[in-house]
Formats: C-alpha cells, structure tokens, sequence
C-alpha cells in the first residue's frame, strides 16, 4: 500500500469513528427533544349531595309549676309552657285541660319562643267562655327556619276558684315544622294545689 493510500484510509477511519462518537453521545451535541408534559387526567365532576333534610323528631311540652306555688282561692297565677327539643318549629297548639270546678282559664299568650328567629306569629283564640279553649300560633313561609331547641312556648293565667288538687295538662297538643310536617309531641302535665 503507498503512503497515500494509507492516509487516506486512517482518515476515513477518524471520520467514521468521529460519526460513530456522535452518535453515541460522546462529544459533539446531539439535539434532544423534550416529551411535551403529560397532563393528568382530570376527575370527572362530582355530583353535590343534597343537603340533608331535618326529620321531624319527638319534642316534649311541659307545663311548670305554677306561680304562686300554691295559689289561694280567689288568687290569679300563672303556668309557664315550655317546648324541649323543638326542630324547625313553624306552629303550634293546644287546648288546656283541667278541674273547672277548681280553677278558671283567663288567659292564654304566646311565651315568644316560636319568634326567636325573625319568624312573625299569628296567635288566636277558640272556644267559648267557661268550656275548652284551643290556643294556637301559626307563622308562614320556609324563611327564616324556625326556632330549635328549649324555650318559653306560651303562657296560662288562672283563676284558683276552690281549695283542691287538680292536674293541669294539655289536650290537642301538636307541633308543625314550617313545611306543615308534624313533630311528634309528648305532654309533660303538673299539679296545682289551691290552698284554702
């Protein structure tokens, strides 16, 4: 082989081996692409759950004991109603039972508890003079909610007639949530005592 044709080949191998390299990541620079961002699959929507309805609940009605603790005959006092465990209270009444021999009704009126959140109460009146009275007090509309919890229902003002025990309990009683379903309720009554 002449001494040029030696060259020739050695430089055909640096130019190869110079292809080969760049090929192979060394030396020389080889262009890169960048894989475009994988953006992660979005969840699909979530359907909101409803918001859960108040079930209407049993409540309790109690009448105190009344004020004075023994009222003489001849004496007016007075029998606080109070509600316990009242839910989204929208109305209510009752009719007051007890010993008319004993004791006369003069007057029945709301104890404010059924407008403690902004609700307006209409309250009112049946009977006739001497017999069973119906009192109730009604409010409209969904908003605002109604009252929940304990508080001061209505308020009953009697007359003590004659010395005696008698129970003072409420006959009728109902509770209805503004959407006009019924809270099961349960009479708490009391004794009155009217001293000689």
């Amino acid at each position: 082989m002449t001494r040029r044709g030696a060259r020739l080949l050695i430089a055909g191998g640096l130019v190869f081996a110079a292809a080969l390299a760049a090929c192979n990541g060394d030396g020389g620079t080889e262009a890169t692409t960048t894989p475009p961002p994988v953006s992660p699959t979005a969840a699909p929507p979530t359907a909101t759950p409803p918001t859960p309805t108040v079930a209407p609940r049993d409540v309790t009605i109690r009448l105190e004991a009344p004020v004075p603790a023994a009222p003489a005959a001849g004496q007016t006092f007075t029998i606080s109603v109070r509600i316990l465990g009242a839910a989204n209270l929208g109305a209510y009444q009752f009719s007051p039972a007890y010993d008319s021999g004993l004791l006369e009704l003069v007057s029945m009126q709301d104890g404010g508890f059924l407008g403690t959140t902004g609700r307006v109460p209409t309250c009112s009146t049946e009977g006739v003079p001497g017999g069973q009275s119906t009192f109730y007090c009604v409010t409209l509309g969904a908003e605002p909610a109604g009252p929940s919890g304990d508080g001061a229902l209505a308020l009953l003002q009697f007359r003590a007639l004659a010395a005696g025990t008698t129970e003072v309990t409420l006959e009728r009683a109902s509770a209805t949530m503004p959407d006009a379903r019924d809270l099961p309720v349960v009479v708490e009554a009391v004794a009155v005592a009217v001293a000689l």
